[in-house]
């Protein structure tokens, strides 16, 4: 209802685009939350372009 998940990004910026566009082609509502696995660049390059989307948030645990 408030948006999607995301498990890990991309290592370089380009996959993440593409990723994002396709969800929004998917989805009606863009992702709200994303996880990653671990802090390897590999699973969380990419976040740098999530967390530039309107109405982002970082949380850290």
């Amino acid at each position: 209802r408030a948006g999607g998940l995301v498990v890990d990004t991309f290592w370089d910026l380009p996959h993440t685009r593409q990723m994002i566009e396709t969800y929004a082609r998917v989805w009606r509502r863009p992702a709200r939350r994303v996880v990653n696995t671990h802090h390897n660049g590999d699973h969380c390059w990419g976040n740098q372009l999530l967390v530039s989307q309107p109405n982002s948030h970082e949380l850290r645990a």
